[in-house]
């Protein structure tokens, strides 16, 4: 089990709002003259430097809270100058793992498997679906590919041990029913996949070794 800070880090509650405020150039620090933020507001510049206060204003907590939180997995800031805003995105993208590609895998080709697979931004998040898996492919094929508009394939799953080691798979999205989802699981867990979201309507049993 995750300490509470490291556990508020991880899951987003920190990093994702300080990711908005710094990219979207809402925090007050050191005016820059480098490129503009991405997030679409070009009036704000992005600051090279940012205060434990300023982010904790747009964290709503306090400013020990914050620094505390981020001593938890790494040593960031300079004290009386604040955080570097570079590196600070930077040492948080890596521990959040968002400095790579992840690997992923969709069983269970129904309207949401479809959904996911035609789903473009995936590959903007750094994650790309390199499998499909279905318990009975020559079914949905045809439907699925004439959707995308190309052809698409979509493998049993009873490749899926197979295909996760060939094709370095890390996260298995489930999308089956949900008397099929368990199954499935342990078939993931069993591969050797230790990441899992599971869309079906069923609470999975405890699995061993999961992120």
């Amino acid at each position: 089990m995750l300490n509470k800070p490291l556990y508020r880090i991880l899951s987003g509650v920190i990093p994702l709002i300080v990711f908005t405020a710094i990219l979207c150039g809402e925090v007050t620090g050191h005016a820059d003259t480098g490129p503009k933020p991405p997030c679409g507001n070009p009036t704000f510049p992005l600051y090279p430097d940012v205060s434990s206060a300023q982010l904790a204003t747009k964290c709503m907590v306090n400013a020990p809270l914050v620094r505390k939180d981020l001593s938890y997995v790494g040593k960031f800031g300079v004290r009386g100058v604040g955080y570097y805003v570079k590196d600070l995105l930077y040492d948080i993208k890596q521990i959040l793992g968002l400095s790579k590609e992840w690997r992923m895998a969709v069983i269970g080709i129904g309207n949401l498997g479809s959904s996911l697979l035609s789903y473009k931004d995936f590959l903007k998040q750094d994650y790309q679906i390199v499998a499909a898996f279905d318990i009975d492919p020559p079914k949905v094929i045809g439907r699925v590919s004439g959707e995308l508009g190309k052809p698409v394939e979509v493998l049993h799953i009873d490749r899926i041990k197979e295909v996760a080691k060939e094709r370095k798979i890390e996260i298995g999205i489930i999308t089956t029913p949900p008397s099929e989802a368990q199954h499935v699981a342990d078939m993931l867990v069993e591969a050797g996949v230790r990441g899992i979201l599971n869309f079906a309507p069923r609470r999975l049993q405890s699995l061993k070794d999961m992120w």
